[in-house]
């Protein structure tokens, strides 16, 4: 194949803009204590190629039950998930990483056995592939310990672990800074930033706004089993309103800007000031 220096560009661009998670109008409920729990009422949402997405919304607002429909663990009750185009997630499951919320494994497996079992039901060979990715996570000198003797930390690294392993296209993450120390969390960032740059598509739930501020290229925000907002970061920062409690000359005061710019403007003010911070929210919290 030949091509220009001008298309050769145009179509490497054009990778980020492939679509890779569609979700149409997904519903999901449960019954709880006799009662109904519509999870999912009506979700619709796509990621392209190359992106980082952030699911962000309170407990009980439906993330996990999403992530879990898209993966293929659970089932909807109406609604179709495309996986790279195809609506068949079995044949599929191959192409996606996930981390659960809370990793559970066998407490007498070892990381080495349970990555060597992961790239067997994927059909790859481990090569040194093992080694590499234990090394990545910060498990490499535990590769012969059982799981039983693990700290939660080390138990989430592992569930990080198991998810790339097999170098998928789609990484799918419930949470996964949970019980992780601030080396594990430059970790996952790290991750999450050199899959993007690979082409790679990434989506995760979180509780944290420093996080989608951080790392995502969109936000979907998820209330009560509804996508309220879903939009590119850089618009989010335009249009999402903050409220900020402060103090000044000893009085208690608050102000609702609106724009990212406008927030960081006003932020200034009040540090050169001397005022005193007492609490920020977003309209994405709530």
């Amino acid at each position: 194949v030949h091509c220009t220096a001008s298309s050769c560009i145009i179509a490497q661009s054009l990778i980020h803009f492939i679509m890779v998670i569609q979700v149409e109008n997904i519903r999901k409920s449960y019954k709880k204590n006799l009662k109904t729990i519509d999870a999912l009422n009506g979700v619709s949402l796509t990621v392209n190629r190359g992106r980082i997405a952030g699911v962000l919304g309170p407990n009980g607002a439906g993330k996990t039950t999403l992530l879990k429909i898209i993966t293929g663990i659970t089932s909807p009750d109406s609604g179709n998930v495309e996986i790279l185009g195809k609506r068949n997630l079995e044949i599929q499951k191959a192409n996606i990483g996930f981390l659960p919320e809370n990793p559970v494994f066998f407490k007498n497996i070892t990381p080495a056995e349970l990555l060597d079992l992961s790239l067997s039901l994927v059909q790859k060979e481990a090569g040194d592939r093992i080694d590499r990715v234990l090394s990545f996570v910060d498990l490499l000198s535990s590769r012969n310990d059982k799981v039983k003797n693990f700290s939660k930390g080390m138990v989430q690294r592992l569930g990080i672990a198991q998810a790339i392993i097999h170098d998928p296209e789609i990484l799918i993450m419930d949470e996964p800074m949970s019980g992780l120390d601030p080396i594990g969390r430059k970790m996952v960032k790290r991750l999450m930033l050199e899959k993007s740059e690979q082409g790679k598509t990434v989506l995760f739930s979180t509780h944290n706004l420093d996080d989608i501020e951080v790392l995502c290229d969109e936000v979907i925000l998820v209330k009560s089993g509804q996508v309220v907002i879903d939009r590119d970061i850089s618009q989010l920062r335009e249009s999402n309103a903050y409220l900020i409690e402060f103090i000044h000359n000893k009085k208690r005061e608050s102000k609702r800007v609106s724009g990212y710019d406008a927030f960081w403007q006003f932020m200034t003010e009040i540090k050169n000031e001397r005022s005193e911070i007492i609490r920020i929210q977003s309209d994405l919290s709530m």
